[in-house]
C-alpha cells in the first residue's frame, strides 16, 4: 500500500524500520585511504537530511554507499531496514539526480521522464507511462514542455527535468548530489524553495550532498557536517549555527569572528595578552579545563559598531578598533574592523539600523561591542 502525495505521485510507505537509511559502523577504504571512518548514522523517514563539509570529507562516498555505486569495506547500510550490502544499484529502492543532470540530448523531455518507467519488467503499458510521466511533470511544474529537447530548456527546466526523471519510478529515498552547483545565485536560491516544496508535498526521503552551507541550512530537516570520513555533529540548521560543537563547526557553518586563547576556570577564554572574555559553552560541546587551547566564537551579526568615545555601557565587551572595509550587500552592511591585539573583526549591520544610527566610512576609529551571552567558548578541534 501506498500513499498518494498532493500532486498525485504516489509514495511508497511501507518498511520495516522508523529510518529510511541506517548506517552501521560502516568504513570504506580506497587501497590506503580511508574515506569514511566508522560511520553510525540514521536518516529518519521523510525528511530532508544533508551531508556537508568540504572536499574530501567522505560525504559524496557515503552517498554513493547509499545509492550502491560504492559498497563499504566494513559495516552496514540498511535501507527501510533491510540491508542492501552488495545489492546492486538498480535494485535499490533510490534514485539519483546528479550535479549535471545527465540528460538524454537525443531524447525529449517526455521520454528523458519516461526512460526509467521502460526499464521496468513487467513494463508499464503505454497509458499508464504516459499518465506516470504528467504526473511527473505537473509536479515540477513543467507540464506542457514534453516536446522539447534539453538543449532548449534552462538550467532550472534541466534540473526539474532531472527531478521528474527520479521521481517517476518513485523512489523510498531521493539523492541529490550537489544538483544545484551548476545553476547562478538567483536560481540557485529559487529552486532551493523549489527543492524544498517538493519534498514536502511528495513526503518521500532526499538526502543531499553538498558544500554549500547555506543549500544545507535553508533546505534540510537534519544536516550532518562530516570531517576527514567521520561526523563532527549532527542536528538541525538552528542547533548547529547556534551550538555548534567545536571551532570547525562554528566556523563551517556561518560566519564568526574567533579569538584564540585558553579556557578559564570559571568559564569564558583568556587571551595572550591577558585579557578576560566572558562566553558560554554550546549544548554537546565539551567542557574545557582551565589553560586548555580553545577559542571565542562570535558571530558577526551580533557585534555592534559605536562611534569612537561612544558610551558602551550595555554591552559587556567594548574593544576600540578602525573600519578597514565596507561592504554594502543590500539588506546589511559587512564591516571589516582591525582591533589592536586581535586582529580583523567582521560586523553586519542591518540596513535599517544603519539608517536610523549613520555608517561608517573607511579608516574611521570605532569601538565593537557584544555581550557575554552571545559568545561561545569553544575546544580548537
Amino acid at each position: 500500500m501506498g500513499q498518494t502525495g498532493e500532486r498525485g505521485i504516489d509514495v511508497q510507505t511501507q518498511a520495516t524500520s522508523d529510518f529510511d537509511i541506517e548506517f552501521r559502523g560502516v568504513t570504506k577504504r580506497f587501497g590506503a585511504v580511508t574515506a569514511v571512518q566508522s560511520m553510525d548514522l540514521q536518516v529518519a523517514r521523510g525528511g530532508f537530511f544533508s551531508f556537508l563539509g568540504p572536499s574530501g570529507c567522505g560525504k559524496t562516498t557515503s552517498l554513493r554507499m547509499i545509492a550502491g555505486f560504492e559498497q563499504p569495506s566494513e559495516g552496514d547500510v540498511l535501507i527501510e531496514g533491510r540491508s542492501v550490502v552488495g545489492t546492486p544499484a538498480h535494485r535499490r529502492p533510490v534514485n539519483m539526480v546528479f550535479q549535471h543532470y545527465a540528460l538524454f540530448p537525443h531524447l525529449d523531455v517526455f521520454d528523458n521522464v519516461a526512460y526509467g518507467l521502460r526499464q521496468r519488467r513487467p513494463r508499464p503499458d503505454r497509458d499508464t507511462i504516459r499518465r506516470q510521466v504528467g504526473e511527473a511533470l505537473e509536479l515540477v511544474r513543467l507540464s506542457g514542455f514534453e516536446g522539447r529537447r534539453s538543449w532548449e530548456l534552462s538550467g532550472g527546466q534541466q534540473q526539474r527535468v532531472a527531478l521528474a526523471r527520479a521521481l517517476v519510478n518513485r523512489p523510498t529515498v531521493l539523492l541529490l548530489d550537489e544538483p544545484l552547483a551548476a545553476l547562478d545565485r538567483k536560481l540557485r536560491r529559487d529552486m532551493q524553495i523549489e527543492l524544498q516544496t517538493l519534498q514536502r508535498d511528495v513526503g518521500i526521503t532526499f538526502v543531499l550532498v553538498t558544500h554549500d552551507q547555506e543549500e544545507a541550512l535553508s533546505m534540510s530537516d537534519t544536516i550532518c557536517i562530516m570531517r576527514d570520513g567521520r561526523i563532527v555533529q549532527m542536528g538541525g540548521a538552528r542547533e548547529l549555527y547556534d551550538e555548534p560543537a567545536n571551532a570547525y563547526v562554528a566556523d563551517f557553518v556561518g560566519k564568526s569572528n574567533f579569538i584564540a586563547g585558553t579556557a578559564r576556570a570559571g568559564g569564558g577564554l583568556r587571551d595572550p595578552h591577558g585579557r578576560g572574555f566572558g562566553g558560554r559553552r554550546p549544548a554537546g560541546g565539551r567542557a574545557l579545563g582551565e589553560g586548555e587551547k580553545a577559542v571565542l566564537a562570535v558571530r558577526p551579526e551580533t557585534v555592534a559598531i559605536l562611534p569612537d568615545g561612544a558610551a558602551s555601557g550595555g554591552f559587556d565587551v567594548a574593544l576600540a578598533g578602525r573600519i578597514r572595509n565596507r561592504i554594502f550587500l543590500g539588506e546589511h552592511t559587512e564591516y571589516l574592523v582591525a582591533v589592536e591585539g586581535i586582529g580583523d573583526m567582521l560586523a553586519l549591520v542591518p540596513k535599517l539600523a544603519e539608517e536610523e544610527r549613520g555608517s561608517f566610512g573607511e579608516g574611521q576609529a570605532v569601538t565593537i561591542a557584544w555581550n557575554d551571552r552571545s559568545a561561545l567558548v569553544l575546544g580548537d578541534d
